[in-house]
């Protein structure tokens, strides 16, 4: 797992082990020297060689994983900088590859999104042109075909990737700037997350609201489908210190909080097997939850009282019986 904090370090860690693999490593020293302290958003390549990162300064890099790797110390030579894709007109928020690793999209305060050949190191095509503010949060969808993106402006749209046009309507409900953006594993829905507290589901064809799932008590920072298939779960975290797993189909929160963080929730995901969440806060700590219990708990059947209820029952039908004999 590839971690980075606004200390301006980066620590790559052994999940399995939960114990940190490489690093840290801090921006100017050693093999990270070409990291500026601007670095607002880093993620890995499906295949985990390559790292895009964006920056404040509006720079979008990508680098070879390996400039990451082994130790602080080795040898300058192994840090390989692949090449600077581009630039943006202001600071750069958001970044994600294609699911073929093959094109890497960008989100940024100038109001673009703007989508990369990573192979070519270019611009593919214009600017996607459409939000009115800053830009926090995009994603490709699973066929690559799409990307969709949030912003400041309240509002969640998708993009025709090879088009560069936008699909459909803006997608509107949230009363907040919109901080996470994701698509199901298959494509048919989004899911967006909000200063508005909420965390909202989407049909991605019909461009309609399906679901709006309320229960954290301040903005939502982060949200995710889980990997199966269908997406059967969200997992959302937000500014409220606490993460929460929804049932997305029937729209309801399961299970209680999942606390630990003593600030807010910064970004959270589900394992590639869908059995573990981890979150990030601004506490300084990644936690992982297992949620295999956590769900299994939430669907346990519930103790029923029937004596009782049977009591209350018999009790009804007495003082009925004696209310018509009474008139």
């Amino acid at each position: 797992m590839f971690a980075f904090s606004n200390n301006a370090t980066v620590q790559i860690w052994d999940v399995a082990l939960w114990e940190p693999k490489s690093g840290p490593w801090r921006s100017g020293e050693g093999r990270l020297r070409f990291m500026a302290p601007g670095v607002l958003t880093s993620v890995f390549s499906p295949d985990s060689h390559l790292v895009v990162s964006g920056f404040y300064d509006g720079a979008l890099w990508l680098f070879q994983k390996e400039g990451l790797g082994g130790k602080p110390d080795a040898a300058e030579a192994e840090t390989k900088v692949e090449t600077q894709l581009g630039e943006h007109d202001g600071p750069i928020v958001s970044v994600a590859f294609s699911p073929d690793g093959n094109y890497v999209v960008s989100g940024s305060t100038d109001e673009t999104v703007r989508i990369w050949d990573v192979k070519a190191g270019t611009q593919v095509g214009e600017p996607l042109r459409g939000h009115s503010d800053w830009i926090r949060s995009v994603a490709f969808s699973p066929d690559g075909g799409r990307v969709v993106s949030g912003a400041d402006d309240g509002t969640v749209r998708i993009w025709n990737a090879k088009a560069g046009t936008q699909v459909g309507e803006p997608l509107q409900g949230h009363s907040g700037w919109v901080t996470s953006v994701a698509f199901s594993p298959d494509g048919s829905r989004v899911v967006s997350g909000a200063l508005d507290t909420t965390v909202r589901i989407w049909d991605a064809e019909a461009g309609k609201q399906v679901g709006e799932l309320r229960g954290h008590s301040d903005y939502v920072t982060s949200v995710a489908f889980s990997p199966d298939h269908d997406g059967k779960y969200v997992v959302s975290g937000a500014n409220d210190e606490t993460v929460r797993i929804w049932d997305a189909g029937a729209g309801t929160q399961i299970g209680q909080p999942l606390k630990g963080h003593t600030e807010g929730v910064n970004f959270v995901a589900f394992s590639p097997n869908g059995v573990c969440v981890v979150a990030g806060s601004n506490d300084g700590t990644l936690r992982v939850w297992d949620i295999k219990e956590h769900i299994r708990r939430d669907n346990a059947p519930k103790p029923r009282h029937k004596n009782k209820a049977r009591r209350k029952s018999w009790a009804g039908k007495e003082e009925k019986k004696e209310g018509r004999e009474n008139l």
